[in-house]
């Protein structure tokens, strides 16, 4: 697995879990697919923290204080040109 601190210097292939913190809002926002929902959270380990961008049902799917394992995802650059980890159906809940 890697550490929160060590994806953000990494660009694919990113395998991290934490527990789920500060998740945002859920907002409707319109693509190029048609309209769907978007939310921010960031994921905690023992070496800090990382922003990830949640997808449609996705968004539904976590809350704060989730244990959840993310597996082979892509940091994204965003529209507001910060990093971002991007989740597309690619995460499992710790239990």
């Amino acid at each position: 697995m890697t550490t929160c601190e060590e994806a953000k210097q990494m660009r694919s292939g990113i395998n991290v879990q934490g527990k789920i913190e500060r998740k945002g809002e859920v907002r409707t926002v319109n693509t190029k697919f048609g309209e769907t929902k978007v939310c921010d959270a960031y994921l905690a380990d023992d070496s800090g923290s990382i922003k990830l961008t949640l997808w449609a049902e996705d968004t539904d799917k976590v809350k704060d204080g989730d244990m959840v394992s993310c597996f082979s995802f892509s940091l994204c650059l965003l529209r507001c040109f910060s990093f971002s980890l991007c989740l597309l159906r690619c995460f499992s809940f710790i239990r």
